[in-house]
């Protein structure tokens, strides 16, 4: 993220800094690798788009068993691979050699992997927080946001995730859970303009005093729009969003040692 971060006044309730522009959810999922590691982990990706183009369903297990001697970790395959195959998809429809509804089933297949079997961390009760991690109604970019659980019960938290839906869904959720805030993924500029709108209503119906992080594709546009959703945190960072949640859970304890 660039230093130069905007802030705006602290109006909303969690009162937490607001960070830049977002980048895409996929690429604050990782580091770049190494040149040998690099390339192992692009075969990977390639043989994984062929799948998504060629198989009904894709299979964790069995997709993992097919490929032994590239050495490739289940963070490996969603951090990395699964990325690089969804980016694929889309070069392929904008340069005209695969068609819409090819692209759409494609990546159903590969969201379908991104839900299947995950290993969790088991230290969530000492470290991790419980995130509601949601899109809005019409929003059909959805693999990054499924990524994005993943990594982040892998490191320890609780993900209840939301695909596609609407925002009277999402309030209502938000009421069932105990949750540290919520995260909305707008990859789309529709989904942009829709979200000042909801965090309006999410303020209101949603759980009261439960921080609204922004985040996703649409705000790399740098169109502006960002700022002025209500959102406590837009941030390019998965790791900047987990410090603000770790710094309003230590302000809250030492208001409750005083």
């Amino acid at each position: 993220m660039s230093d130069n971060s905007s802030q705006r006044p602290n109006k909303q309730p969690a009162n937490l800094r607001v960070e830049g522009l977002a980048r895409t959810v996929i690429r604050t999922l990782s580091k770049e690798p190494g040149a040998a590691r690099s390339k192992r982990l692009s075969e990977v990706g390639n043989r994984l788009l062929d799948a998504s183009l060629n198989n009904d369903s894709i299979s964790f297990e069995d997709f993992m068993a097919a490929s032994p001697g590239l050495r490739v970790s289940e963070s490996d395959l969603f951090d990395y691979c699964v990325p690089a195959a969804a980016t694929a998809l889309g070069d392929r429809w904008h340069d005209d050699t695969l068609t819409f509804a090819e692209v759409s089933m494609a990546s159903a297949r590969l969201y379908r992997l991104c839900l299947s079997f995950e290993e969790v961390s088991d230290d969530s009760a000492a470290h991790g927080f419980s995130i509601l991690l949601a899109s809005l109604k019409r929003e059909d970019h959805i693999i990054g946001p499924a990524l994005l659980a993943r990594k982040l019960r892998r490191e320890g938290n609780a993900v209840v995730l939301m695909s596609n839906c609407t925002v009277a869904d999402i309030a209502q959720r938000s009421k069932h859970g105990n949750f540290d805030c919520l995260m909305i993924s707008v990859a789309s500029l529709s989904a942009l303009d829709a979200a000042t709108a909801a965090i309006q209503y999410l303020r209101t119906e949603g759980e009261e005093g439960l921080p609204i992080f922004l985040g996703g594709a649409a705000l790399d546009c740098g169109v502006g729009k960002e700022q002025e959703t209500g959102a406590d945190l837009v941030t390019s960072d998965i790791n900047v969003a987990l410090d603000a949640l770790r710094e309003r859970r230590d302000s809250k304890r030492t208001e409750t040692t005083k």
